[in-house]
């Protein structure tokens, strides 16, 4: 059985095909327009959780990886909507995601970055790499995939359709529009026959790719045959010249010519009839499998290409009414022992899976573990993909990747670096400054130690299953373990308090809301008195009375005084919410409100067009496209507090429609607007992920960064020095580089490019196991060790082999030297050093020594290393030893020091080398390679 989900019946209605000319052909080549292309950037992790996009955008994940197998969903929490497993190389896969475009892996699913170059929108329905043009992939983009309401306006923008990489998915190009409408779980609406032609299930028809998809043809047509181009299709499958797709009215459609002419074969001949999920056996065309829907609900098999059908038994109760029934089917590649298995997913199911090795005769839930052998519960489940070497390895997509190894039959969470997809709603730092995050679907965290730039620490959270939607959180000025947090449950907001900073929590009666208590303010003076959106206590908590209206802001600069939005109007108190008078009013819908740091009667309003307008009481200033602001409403903003003239704004994406309303769109955002003259000149920070939605900025408490939250990502951390150096053509290098393990040769191949004004022509490589960083790294730890040539272009190349006893293990690679910061280690001042003299000593030692001045008023710890190398039959460096000495050199030390280290020389050394390093910075070489 195959992929997907189906329910239909049958008709023989022959069916004509057709060639009109199908849809808007994109030809203009993509330029980027304020978006980094990931391939100049670094991929590799940072401190140890970490993975930067740009030199000044870093996303971090909210726990470590063991904690994550222990929450639902792990740290990926998103919805898989499709997994693709390259037939070149195995380790390379691409995710799909409903909210956050592309994410993709080249070592099997251990490392994850969020590739999303050229992507317009944010929901991915389906991934297909080319089956003999190894660097090209292509991608089916649009809205959500998530329900009916939001399918019916997929096709509101013009960026959704056919995407196609020519460099396995690092960047995308848009070459057709096209509307599609599909739901989760169905993620196969791309296919290719036996002569590698490319075919398209959308809304309106069956396309088909002609002269590598510059051109397409129509060659079946919902319009010509039903009078509707509005179908939801469900999936299809090709093997010789028969063609099925399934939709959600007319049931399965069959070519047997390739699309030349086609018919409708259903269940007891139905003209009308919802089908799910269909696959044809490879190893018979006319053995089908297909999960059809009403009235039946269950999985059917053919053996005569539809002409009649017989029901297969899933050992389920499957209705209408429960809503759990088959919904996809895939028959299974044979694997060494000749065993072929058959999966299918149920719909509505937590755990949806199930393996049948006996054509459909029996079925098998399969167990699902963590990393560390503890019971995993996935979330529902759509994605599904076979590994392109190895029929017994299975990818599933839930909240996280789950693989199997076995079949299907016992799967592991791959909940691993870099993939993250927490919403964070809100962002609050408490007076010790401690991180406080409220988290769509996962609760309240608090991190476990205070905020500090550039150290990214674990989370502990609070989290009850049955809360999916956050609100805001309060913390008392006075006591920060006294917390206000507000969580959902079943469409019902109630507001939550701690008194032990969050470890346990409690109900606050009578403060039930139906929409997010966003605000949760303690009054900084007079400590009676409480604020939330719906609730304000006037007695310390004891006892709660409802608004008169909702509270949308709380002045910092007068905490009296308080804001409300009405549809288009402000509504302002001055005396804690007791009397409101209208403040002011503008000409589009209020999405967002935030009052300024110096002064308590000006307002910036984030507006449902993209506007915003600043009033001050007096003087109201409208901000737009002319400022440099896009289509983006705003649904955050944040003011720094040592420069009020420097604001951040993010949000969601928005359309104009003719009667001058407003919507949202599917677009990904650009990113955070921002600007440093109060809102006269804005302009968009380049170098982020994409994001669906901004929910939330903050300045830290030193006000050097700004984080950010939304929809999704985790949370990001935002370096606006260092950006606001870019604009000013500042220290700005594009550089970084790439990884490639072959597993079967057991070498890695690394490649990259960097900025070489005042660069060494070598850069230093180094690979440790990835749970060690490079400051804290001993001699034992270094898997390998050498120097990579940088071209005067600043590219390079390099390839090395992986010692055969570290085929368990996970490495990362780094790549240094003068001048050039390994990732997440401190720059190296090698103005320190000086080197003396490097000697070789007969007496089967191998002597280096070094000079070293430190002018500075600390210790310095050096460390002086000594690297022996072999060469392998095709005259690759294999490394063999390693002597390491740390030297300490304490501080006003002007005149040289020379420290030597000595190593024995390996019988099996080729050649050999010394290396120097400051501890916490990178390392330089003291020599070139001597020849034994």
């Amino acid at each position: 059985m195959k992929k997907f989900l189906i329910i239909m019946l049958m008709i023989s209605l022959l069916l004509t095909g057709y060639n009109a000319v199908a849809y808007e052909i994109v030809t203009d080549t993509y330029e980027d327009s304020g978006y980094i292309s990931s391939s100049y950037l670094k991929q590799g992790r940072e401190a140890d959780r970490a993975v930067r996009y740009s030199p000044w955008i870093v996303n971090y994940a909210l726990q470590t990886n063991e904690e994550s197998q222990f929450v639902k969903g792990g740290e990926g929490f998103q919805q898989i909507s499709d997994i693709a497993v390259s037939p070149f190389d195995n380790n390379l896969i691409i995710l799909g995601t409903d909210t956050s475009g592309i994410w993709r892996t080249e070592d099997g699913g251990e490392n994850w970055i969020n590739i999303n170059d050229g992507v317009n929108c944010w929901g991915v329905h389906d991934i297909i790499f080319h089956p003999t043009e190894k660097n090209v992939a292509y991608m089916l983009q649009g809205g959500p995939n998530s329900s009916t309401a939001t399918m019916q306006i997929q096709n509101r923008t013009t960026l959704d359709g056919l995407y196609k990489s020519t460099d396995g998915g690092k960047s995308w190009k848009q070459i057709l529009h096209v509307s599609v409408r599909a739901a989760v779980g169905t993620n196969r609406l791309m296919a290719f026959d036996k002569n590698n032609n490319l075919y398209l299930l959308t809304a309106e028809g069956l396309l088909k790719a002609e002269n590598n998809g510059t051109s397409w043809s129509k060659i079946y047509d919902f319009q010509s045959t039903f009078g509707r181009s509005d179908f939801i299709n469900y999936d299809i499958s090709i093997i010789e010249n028969t063609i099925v797709f399934t939709n959600n009215t007319y049931g399965i459609f069959v070519s047997f010519n390739l699309g030349e002419s086609w018919e409708v074969r259903n269940i007891n001949s139905e003209n009308e009839l919802v089908a799910y999920g269909i696959d044809i056996d490879p190893e018979d065309v006319n053995h089908w499998l297909c999960c059809f829907g009403s009235p039946y609900y269950e999985l059917y098999e053919t053996e005569n290409a539809g002409l009649s059908w017989s029901v297969v038994s899933t050992g389920a109760n499957t209705s209408a009414d429960s809503g759990k029934h088959p919904v996809k089917v895939m028959f299974g590649k044979r694997n060494l022992s000749g065993t072929r298995r058959i999966y299918m997913l149920f719909s509505q199911v937590y755990t949806p899976l199930r393996v049948s090795d006996d054509e459909g005769a029996s079925w098998t839930e399969p167990v699902y573990k963590t990393l560390w052998n503890e019971t995993y519960s996935p979330l529902y489940g759509g994605a599904f993909s076979f590994d392109s070497y190895d029929a017994d390895t299975i990818y599933f997509g839930v909240g996280t990747l789950m693989k199997s190894t076995d079949g299907g039959y016992n799967f592991v969470a791959r909940n691993t670096h870099g993939f993250s997809g927490a919403c964070v709603e809100k962002i609050v730092f408490s007076q010790s400054n401690k991180l406080y995050l409220s988290v769509r679907d996962r609760g309240f965290y608090k991190s476990d130690d205070t905020y500090q730039k550039d150290q990214y620490s674990t989370f502990s959270h609070t989290r009850d299953q049955s809360y999916s939607s956050v609100g805001g959180i309060g913390i008392d000025p006075k006591n920060e373990n006294h917390i206000i947090y507000a969580s959902c449950e079943t469409n019902n907001y109630k507001l939550r308090v701690s008194d032990d900073g969050g470890s346990s929590w409690s109900y606050i009666s009578g403060t039930e809301a139906t929409s997010a208590p966003n605000v949760i303010k303690f009054h900084p003076v007079n400590e009676n008195i409480i604020y939330t959106t719906h609730y304000t206590s006037y007695n310390a908590g004891q006892s709660w009375v409802v608004n008169d209206k909702i509270i949308s802001a709380v002045s910092p600069v007068n905490s009296d005084v308080l804001y409300s939005i009405n549809n288009n109007t402000v509504f302002r108190s001055d005396n804690c919410g007791e009397t409101y008078y209208e403040y002011c009013t503008v000409d589009y819908q209020i999405n967002y409100l935030m009052c300024d740091n110096l002064n308590s009667g000006k307002i910036y309003l984030g507006l449902i067009n993209g506007n915003v307008v600043v009033y001050d009481g007096n003087t109201k200033t409208t901000l737009n496209e002319s400022n440099g602001l896009g289509n983006v409403s705003a649904q955050a903003m944040a003011q720094n507090p040592n420069n009020p003239q420097h604001i951040v704004l993010g949000g969601q994406c928005v359309d104009r429609v003719s009667t001058g309303n407003y919507y949202v769109n599917y677009c990904k955002t650009p990113g955070i607007y921002e600007t440093y003259d109060g809102g006269v000149n804005w302009h968009i920070v380049k170098g982020m992920p994409s994001m669906r939605v901004i929910r939330s900025l903050c300045f830290t408490p030193d006000s050097d960064e700004i984080l950010v939250g939304g929809f999704t990502g985790g949370l990001l951390v935002y370096d606006y020095k260092a950006y606001k150096n870019y604009l000013n053509g500042q220290n700005f290098i594009r550089e970084g580089f790439v990884t490639v393990f072959n597993s079967n040769t057991n070498k890695v191949n690394i490649s990259g490019s960097i900025d070489t004004q005042n660069r060494d022509v070598y850069s230093t490589l180094l690979v440790l196991p990835d749970s060690v960083m490079p400051h804290n790294a001993s001699a034992s730890d270094i898997t390998y060790l050498s120097q990579v040539k940088i071209d005067t272009d600043g590219s390079f190349e390099y390839e090395f082999r992986m010692p055969d006893e570290c085929d368990e293990c996970v490495y990362s690679v780094y790549l240094g030297g003068t001048g050039v910061n390994i990732t997440g280690v401190d720059s190296f001042h090698n103005g320190f050093f000086e080197v003396g003299n490097f000697e070789f000593v007969t007496d089967n030692n191998i002597t280096a020594s070094l000079s070293v001045v430190n002018t500075t008023d600390a210790n310095k710890n050096v460390v002086l290393m000594i690297a022996q190398y072999k060469r392998d039959s095709k005259d690759n460096l294999v490394l063999v030893d390693i002597t390491m000495q740390n030297h300490s050199i304490l501080p006003d030390t002007s005149s040289p020091i020379t420290k030597i280290i000595s190593a024995e020389l390996n019988e099996n050394t080729d050649c050999y080398r010394a290396y120097a390093w400051e501890s916490l910075s990178t390392m330089v070489p003291l020599t070139e390679y001597i020849e034994r």
